[in-house]
C-alpha cells in the first residue's frame, strides 16, 4: 500500500539531512557551469557510499521488505504549502521520499500503483521538476539538479514494472555503479544477498564450494583463460596429466545459451578404479552472462571407463563477477549427480573417490591461478623475476604429479589399508560383489 506520512517516526537526530548540498555525482543537463564560482566554492564533504545510502534507506523505510534493493537516490523537494527539502529514493519496486522538515514527512509509493509520471517546470519556466501520480494523489517533486537523468531512471523502472520485466543482475549493478561509482562499500557476500542475483541461479546451486576468492585478474580475462583453448589451460591440463584433448567452438543454442564440448583422457592413478579414463565435458555459458561483467558457466563431466560410469557425473558451476577492470571474484561449486541409484556401499565408494579427485583438482587450479595473477601483476618487472615465477609454477606441477603417482607396493598393504578405512565386513562384502561381476582381479588386487 502507498503511504504518506507527515511524521516519519525517524527524527532528525537519526538521519543527517545533507539534502541541501548539491549532488555532484551527475552533471546537470540544464544548468550551465560557472568555472569561477566552482573554483571559489568551499570543499565539499565526501559523497556517501552506496552502502551508507542503502543503510539509510532501510532505516527510514522499515516497512519495506528487507530484501528491497536501492538503485539510486537524489536530493529534491516536495512541493506543499512550502517546499519540503528532502531526498527521493528509487528501489527495484518502490519510490520513496523523506524530509525531516517540520518533524518529518515520509512517502512510499509502489511502482505498480503509479498511473502517470511527467516532466514538469517550477514556476512555469524552470525545468527541474517531476510529477508522480497515483489513482488518488499527485506528488510534485522539484529542485532536481539533473532532472533528465533522474526522470530517465524513474520512468525506466516504472515501465519495466508495467511490462512485468525484471532487472538482471548485470542491469541492477550497472545502474548502481553508474550512480555511486565502483567503490560501493559492499562485500561480495552482501552483494550476493540481492534477490536479483538469485534469479540467475546462485541461490539454487547445490554441492560443495571449492573456490570463493578475489583475483587480480579481470573478469573477461578470467573467462578467457578458463574457458578457451588458452595457454593457461593447456599448461594446467598438462600438469594434471590430461591428454588427447579436443574441443568444439562455442555455439549458441535455441534457448540463447552458448555451448561447447570437450573430450580428453584423464589419469586416475587409483588401483581400485584404473589408470586412465576417457571423459566428455559439456560446458554451458548462460545467456544471463554479460561480457566483461558477469559470467555463469555450468560444466558436466562424464567419465566412460570407470566402474558404474553410467550411474553418475559431476556438475560444476563457475561464477565470475567483475569487481573492477582488473579484478574479479571466482566462485566454484561442485556436486556429484546420480542418473540412477546404485546400492548404498557402492554409492559411498563412488562418492568418496569422486570428491577426493575433485578436491585435488580445484586446489591445484587455485594455486595455478595465483601464479597467473602474480605473473600478470609483475608483467612489467625484470625478466629474472618472471622466470623465477614460471620456474616455481613448473616445480609445483612436477611435485604434484609425483605426489599423485601410485605407490609400487599396493597389493596386500593397500588391501589392509582399505579394510581399516571401510571396516573388514563392509570391505569383504564389496569385494565379493565385485568378484561375482568380474571386476576384481584377486591376484593384482585391482580393477580389471
Amino acid at each position: 500500500m502507498d503511504q504518506v506520512s507527515n511524521r516519519s517516526g525517524v527524527g532528525s537526530d537519526d538521519i543527517t539531512d545533507d539534502t541541501s548540498l548539491p549532488d555532484l555525482r551527475w552533471s546537470s543537463d540544464e544548468d550551465s557551469s560557472d568555472v569561477q564560482t566552482q573554483c571559489l566554492a568551499a570543499p565539499q564533504p565526501p559523497v556517501p557510499t552506496y552502502k551508507q545510502r542503502l543503510e539509510e534507506f532501510k532505516k527510514l523505510f522499515k516497512e519495506l521488505p528487507e530484501t528491497e534493493r536501492l538503485l539510486v537516490d537524489y536530493p529534491c523537494a516536495l512541493q506543499r504549502d512550502i517546499l519540503l527539502q528532502g531526498r527521493i529514493y528509487l528501489s527495484v519496486n518502490w519510490v520513496c521520499f523523506y524530509s525531516n522538515v517540520f518533524r518529518g514527512t515520509k512517502i512510499t509509493l509502489t511502482l505498480k500503483n503509479i498511473t502517470n509520471m511527467t516532466r514538469e517546470k517550477t514556476a512555469r519556466f524552470i525545468p527541474n521538476a517531476i510529477q508522480i501520480c497515483t489513482s488518488t494523489d499527485k506528488f510534485f517533486f522539484t529542485s532536481f539538479s539533473a532532472r533528465e537523468k533522474s526522470y530517465r531512471e524513474f520512468s525506466r523502472m516504472w515501465e519495466n514494472t508495467l511490462l512485468g520485466k525484471s532487472l538482471t543482475s548485470h542491469e541492477l549493478w550497472q545502474t548502481v555503479r553508474q550512480h555511486y561509482g565502483f567503490d560501493l562499500g559492499l562485500s561480495y557476500e552482501e552483494m550476493d544477498s540481492s534477490p536479483i542475483i538469485d534469479r540467475v541461479g546462485l541461490s539454487q546451486v547445490s554441492g560443495r564450494q571449492y573456490l570463493n576468492r578475489v583475483f587480480h585478474i579481470g573478469a573477461k580475462h578470467m573467462f578467457g583463460i578458463l574457458f578457451t583453448d588458452s595457454t593457461f589451460m593447456r599448461r594446467f591440463m598438462d600438469a594434471r596429466k590430461i591428454t588427447n584433448i579436443t574441443s568444439t567452438a562455442w555455439q549458441k543454442d535455441s534457448s540463447g545459451n552458448m555451448k561447447r564440448s570437450l573430450n580428453y583422457t584423464i589419469t586416475i592413478n587409483n588401483p581400485l578404479i584404473g589408470k586412465f579414463s576417457t571423459a566428455t565435458e559439456y560446458q554451458t555459458l548462460y545467456k544471463e552472462s554479460r561480457d566483461g561483467q558477469y559470467y555463469l558457466i555450468n560444466s558436466e563431466v562424464y567419465t566412460h571407463d570407470v566402474p558404474y560410469h553410467d550411474y553418475f557425473y559431476t556438475q560444476t558451476r563457475y561464477y565470475i563477477m567483475s569487481n573492477s577492470k582488473r579484478k574479479c571474484r571466482l566462485r566454484v561449486y561442485t556436486d556429484v549427480k546420480y542418473k540412477k541409484q546404485p546400492w548404498g556401499l557402492v554409492k559411498s565408494f563412488i562418492t568418496k573417490n569422486s570428491w577426493s579427485g575433485i578436491e585435488e583438482n580445484f586446489r591445484h587450479l587455485e594455486a595455478e591461478l595465483l601464479e597467473e595473477e602474480a605473473e600478470m601483476n609483475q608483467g612489467g618487472g625484470e625478466a629474472g623475476k618472471m622466470g623465477g615465477l614460471r620456474r616455481r609454477r613448473r616445480t609445483y606441477s612436477r611435485t604434484l604429479a609425483e605426489h599423485s603417482k601410485p605407490k609400487k607396493q599396493y597389493r596386500h598393504d593397500a588391501e589392509q589399508h582399505r579394510e581399516g578405512n571401510m571396516g573388514t565386513d563392509a570391505f569383504l562384502i564389496m569385494k565379493l560383489q565385485f568378484m561375482k561381476m568380474g571386476w576384481w582381479d584377486h591376484y593384482n588386487c585391482a580393477w580389471l
